[in-house]
């Protein structure tokens, strides 16, 4: 995330139009093509996770230690730096492991140096997180996981797993 490109306002009418932004191109598909909506249930935050331990690593950066692995996303509030500056976050479940699978993400802090990262786009198995790019660290209660299950079924963000095994041959039975 890049809050030094942040537009001020960028969700009203009117303002992109006076910045210079071009209107979005639209495409007639081919004979054939047929256009649908993902067909995936949307993630839910169900739980919070609570970090453990923060440590200094040799190199400049910190090791955020979660309370426990877990399947979701991370906040981290209350960020300082220099304008334009960039935080990098790597993300591993291994102790020891800066990162695994290309796991990380990076803010770029806006023109007030202050800021707050919340992932959006993707979610990780996580139980540390090494944040580069910070002059002191974050402190315990700054950073939260998130824990994230699909939300099956319609009903008021009810949560139901797929049948077990078990169940299903009870079901049966």
């Amino acid at each position: 995330m890049n809050d030094s490109a942040a537009v001020e306002g960028w969700d009203e009418p009117g303002l992109l139009d006076a910045t210079g932004w071009e209107p979005a191109t639209t495409y007639t598909l081919p004979s054939g093509i047929v256009l649908s909506a993902d067909a995936m249930e949307p993630t839910v935050v169900t739980s919070t996770v609570a970090a453990r331990n923060v440590s200094a690593r040799g190199d400049g950066s910190f090791v955020v230690e979660m309370e426990e692995l877990f399947t979701g996303w991370f906040e981290v509030a209350n960020l300082a730096g220099a304008p334009g500056s960039t935080v990098t976050f790597n993300v591993s479940t291994m102790e020891g492991t800066v990162e695994e699978y290309n796991m990380a993400n990076a803010y770029t802090f806006g023109a007030s140096g202050a800021g707050n990262f919340r992932m959006r786009f993707s979610y990780n198995e996580i139980q540390y997180i090494t944040i580069n790019g910070l002059s002191k660290p974050p402190a315990l209660a700054d950073v939260v996981g998130k824990r994230g299950q699909a939300a099956r079924g319609g009903d008021a963000g009810a949560i139901r797993h797929p049948p077990t095994r078990r169940e299903e041959e009870l079901r049966i039975s």
